[in-house]
């Protein structure tokens, strides 16, 4: 459970065995909201191949999510081998709205104030203008569960 929030880590067990076997796991992290009686996983835009690796920013209103994307490549002259891309996302605790998802570069930085963030390579991310965007359907804003979610107070 994620404090003072209705997000929370859960399990999943990868149903497909050879990618289990490749990702040496079992199970995937995944991000889910309660809503309602149910529950919702914040992170489906990804695909079913993720695996929530690390949240960060406990006491901010925005948290910092390292997860990596992964699947399998058919490669002609080596075969079936195992890839994998680490993202950064950023998501409101209040209410599961995806602000902003980038390179895994932008995972590492500082908070400026509680609303911006400034990388180690020295940009800086608003995340007042970027939740705005998203509010008006531009940027993550176009996925409408994501959308809908960050409509909520």
């Amino acid at each position: 459970m994620i404090q003072d929030s209705p997000l929370f880590i859960s399990k999943v067990r990868i149903s497909d065995k050879l990618l289990a076997k490749l990702a040496h796991r079992n199970f995937d992290n995944k991000l889910f909201i309660k809503d309602g009686q149910r529950k919702r996983d914040v992170l489906k835009f990804l695909g079913e191949s993720y695996n929530l690796e690390d949240v960060s920013g406990e006491k901010n209103e925005i948290l910092n999510l390292t997860v990596s994307t992964y699947g399998i490549l058919d490669d002609l002259s080596n075969g079936k081998s195992y890839h994998d891309v680490a993202n950064c996302i950023f998501v409101e605790r209040k209410n599961g709205c995806v602000i902003y998802s980038g390179s895994i570069n932008l995972c590492a930085g500082h908070w400026d104030n509680k609303e911006s963030w400034v990388t180690d390579e020295g940009e800086k991310i608003d995340f007042l203008e970027l939740r705005n965007s998203v509010r008006a359907g531009n940027d993550e804003g176009k996925n409408p569960e994501n959308h809908a979610r960050c409509m909520r107070p």
